[in-house]
């Protein structure tokens, strides 16, 4: 029993925790998003790149 109560507190730690994160990158929304995209489409040509045996 005490092992859950414990479980539970650090859930809720962990939550509380990464809404907060949350709330401080939604200022960067956009740089993330400009950021992601590329990372997603640099990934992409990678991997097309090998599944394709091509020189991108």
């Amino acid at each position: 029993m005490d092992e859950n109560k414990v479980n539970i507190t650090l859930n809720e730690e962990g939550l509380a925790a990464v809404v907060s994160m949350l709330a401080a990158v939604k200022t960067r929304s956009l740089l993330w998003t400009v950021f992601a995209g590329v990372l997603t489409f640099v990934i992409t040509r990678r991997l097309f790149a090998l599944l394709f045996n091509a020189s991108w």
